[in-house]
């Protein structure tokens, strides 16, 4: 685990000035923080011009005398340096390693490139390090912006890039499995093993989450969902009687007839709140499971009566399982009941995802990496997760049962 010193805008420019007054002062604080909070380096990202090539020079010292005195404090620390400024002090993103950024690379542990390479790129980039090609970091954005392969469930595109060239890979955003799932623990677990193992689930749902509008929804009755923007974008009704939207799915659209006949698994969930209803049966979330003449083969009401519906969000799902063969579509119906004035109903994240239980081996990060494996004893980090499920003094438990206390735990044993 490393931390991320960054300098960037106006702001970053008043920084890097004070910074190249008195490199030794700021090298020192930087490693005096990585050893009272026991994490592993620093990713240095410059992303602010420097005056001119004296300046990049001050810089490279700097990188280098952080370098020297991490690797006192700790013999296997790291500095990296982010592929942005070059020595002419001009702030110009690379792509790779070439003479204009090499100055920084020579003073350090390796370089992180910036998002924008092509393939080719990260050939002349291993070229260009001598015997160093796993101190380059290839670089995936798992956002997908910019980035080679496009990021999100592709970024084994470009993990794969780094492996046929023998270099270092290093993931922007790896959170992003979270952050498009907030509302949904179940979710989230299913892009995380999606995004590493290459665990199949694909969204069959249009526009679940409001951000085109609301198009892809069908109106039964009268049609009352309307899409608000605040903390979340999401669909939403207040003040009015009955209103139903709904969407059918074809998965035939998605899969051929064979794999349906598996029976995978299909997930469903909503996140959902309200204000001021009195009523729990405000709000009706009903999937329905249709043979190829679209009859009904299997349907569920998610159950939220067990809800407050209130303004913080609430999660619920299902899961279908041997629900039987010939199975061809799927509808997903959502109900407003009669609401009273001031009483307002949000829904967001409604998802119907299909499972492949098999792993696609082509697929999923860890199918696209060479992994170092840690074989020397101690195995482990003093950078820890601050989560276990007992505690233990000199070898002795003293607490059974889950707890989270980052400060309290000293080792985090890794795996062999």
């Amino acid at each position: 685990m490393i931390g991320t010193f960054i300098t960037e805008w106006e702001q970053g420019a008043i920084e890097n000035a004070l910074l190249l007054q008195d490199i030794e002062f700021y090298a020192d604080k930087l490693v005096a923080i990585m050893t009272y909070y026991q994490f592993d380096g620093w990713l240095i990202n410059i992303e602010t011009k420097l005056e001119d090539s004296k300046a990049a020079e001050k810089m490279r010292d700097f990188v280098r005398i952080l370098t020297e005195k991490s690797h006192a404090s700790d013999p296997k620390s790291l500095i990296i340096w982010y592929d942005s400024v070059l020595e002419t002090g001009e702030l110009k993103w690379q792509n790779h390693l070439n003479a204009s950024n090499r100055i920084f690379f020579d003073a350090c542990d390796g370089i992180f490139l910036n998002y924008n390479w092509k393939p080719e790129l990260i050939k002349t980039s291993v070229e260009n390090s001598g015997n160093r090609s796993r101190d380059i970091y290839t670089s995936c954005d798992i956002w997908g912006r910019g980035t080679f392969g496009g990021g999100g469930f592709s970024a084994h595109v470009a993990s794969e890039i780094a492996r046929e060239n023998k270099t270092a890979l290093a993931l922007f955003g790896a959170g992003w499995t979270f952050e498009r799932n907030q509302l949904s623990k179940l979710m989230f677990q299913l892009d995380e093993r999606r995004l590493w193992e290459g665990l199949g689930n694909v969204e069959v749902l249009k526009n679940g989450d409001a951000r085109d509008g609301t198009n892809f929804w069908n109106s039964q009755v009268e049609f009352n969902w309307k899409v608000a923007q605040g903390d979340v974008t999401c669909f939403q009704v207040e003040n009015t009687g009955n209103s139903r939207m709904s969407q059918e799915i074809s998965l035939k659209d998605h899969f051929d007839e064979n794999f349906l006949d598996e029976q995978p698994p299909i997930v469903i969930s909503a996140s959902f709140r309200g204000e001021n209803l009195g009523n729990l049966t405000a709000l009706k979330i009903q999937v329905s499971l249709l043979d190829a003449e679209k009859s009904t083969v299997k349907n569920i009401t998610l159950d939220v009566s067990s809800f407050k519906l209130k303004s913080t969000w609430n999660d619920v799902n299902y899961t279908f399982l041997g629900y039987g063969k010939n199975v061809r579509h799927v509808i997903y119906k959502l109900t407003a009941l009669q609401l009273e004035n001031s009483s307002c109903i949000q829904v967001t994240n409604l998802n119907v995802r299909i499972i492949n239980l098999k792993i696609q081996e082509n697929e999923g990060l860890c199918n696209h990496i060479d992994l170092r494996v840690q074989n020397q004893l101690p195995m482990g980090t003093s950078f820890n997760s601050g989560l276990g499920t007992r505690m233990c003094i000199e070898g002795k438990e003293v607490f059974s049962g889950n707890w989270i206390h980052l400060s309290e735990m000293d080792f985090c044993l890794t795996k062999n």
